[in-house]
């Protein structure tokens, strides 16, 4: 496996763990109170965006020539 392959592998990983996160937060959120429900919905909301984000930089990234793959993904890491 190659180093990008790995990168990409992890990095799905994450979408995966936050996709989890995301699921959690939705099942709490349905019994919790109005005010947990808004707190619950702005982290939803925060997560749903940050997933969103590396699922476009996942697909710079296997777009990317090999030169621009070391840019662009330690502008990931910077930005993780």
């Amino acid at each position: 496996m190659s180093k990008r392959e790995a990168y990409l592998a992890r990095l799905e990983a994450q979408v995966g763990e936050w996709q989890a996160e995301i699921d959690r937060l939705k099942a709490k959120a349905q019994v919790a109170e109005a005010d947990a429900r808004i707190e619950r919905a702005k982290q939803i909301e925060q997560l749903e965006q940050m997933q969103a984000d590396a699922k476009e930089r996942m697909q710079e990234l296997r777009n990317a020539g090999d030169e621009a793959w070391d840019e662009l993904r330690a502008g990931l890491e910077s930005a993780w």
